[in-house]
């Protein structure tokens, strides 16, 4: 039988990543993303440089944080996280409305349970 443990988002992310800033970078991009899919419908095909266009940055930086979000949540679709577990708990909060970094604090100390062998 496999054992359920509940680990932070930043835990899980910090883990994979050995940094702190790519972590971050994770968390930004599963939020900044998820935003702009919902605002744009589901049926929409977002390609990174979209994202990067739409969240002004650069196109390079976007890749960055697309693998940063692959580098720390490898198994986790970004949309899934962000609906299931991120845009929930954020609505709910008075975070909803801070700059990105903040959201992206307030989304590490979310837990999410995971599957161990």
């Amino acid at each position: 039988m496999k054992k359920r443990q509940a680990k932070h988002l930043f835990s899980l992310a910090y883990a994979r990543s050995k940094s702190a800033t790519v972590a971050l970078n994770a968390l930004r991009f599963a939020i900044e993303y998820g935003r702009m899919v919902d605002g744009l419908g589901d049926d929409a095909e977002v390609r990174i440089e979209d994202y990067a266009d739409h969240v002004g940055i650069s196109r390079a930086h976007g890749f960055r944080r697309q693998q940063a979000y692959r580098k720390c949540f490898p198994n986790q679709d970004a949309l899934d996280l962000w609906r299931r577990v991120i845009e929930p708990a954020l609505s709910k909060s008075s975070f909803d409305t801070e700059p990105l970094t903040a959201q992206a604090v307030f989304a590490g100390t979310l837990s999410i349970t995971l599957s161990e062998p």
